[in-house]
């Protein structure tokens, strides 16, 4: 598939839950052979409403994504606006430069798949990726 074994969340039948184990599994190994262990873990809070459209579409060239479906991807998180209103006050509109539209189905398959390569620049290092 496009997307890594080790991303979990978002996906069917890549749960939490599996990933807790194998990343225990994968402590309990080094334990066992007294192997140095460094964990990380990341929250990136917001995180929809972070992503960036040119290097989320850049990753889904890499993935050979066709050209059609770029477009029509770029076109859709391009072509929003919105206003603020506050007290029957409202802004005027303005574009929407970053982030995915959280609610649709195909946000978190973006988030995933611009953030799936996050561990692979790690020499001899296992990685866990889990979005929710």
């Amino acid at each position: 598939g496009l997307l890594p074994d080790n991303q979990s969340g978002f996906r069917e039948n890549f749960r939490l839950q599996t990933r807790l184990l194998l990343f225990l599994e994968n402590l309990r190994s080094l334990m066992s052979n007294s192997s140095p262990i460094s964990t990380i873990f990341v929250d990136f809070r917001t995180a929809f409403d972070q992503l960036w459209f040119a290097g989320c579409i850049g990753k889904l060239r890499c993935l050979s994504i066709p050209p059609a479906y770029l477009n029509w991807i770029y076109a859709w998180l391009l072509d929003r606006k919105c206003f603020i209103e506050i007290n029957e006050t409202r802004s005027r509109w303005f574009n929407i430069d970053k982030g995915c539209p959280q609610g649709s189905a195909l946000s978190p398959t973006l988030f995933i798949t611009y953030n799936c390569d996050l561990g692979s620049s790690l020499a001899n290092c296992t990685s866990h990726l889990f979005a929710d």
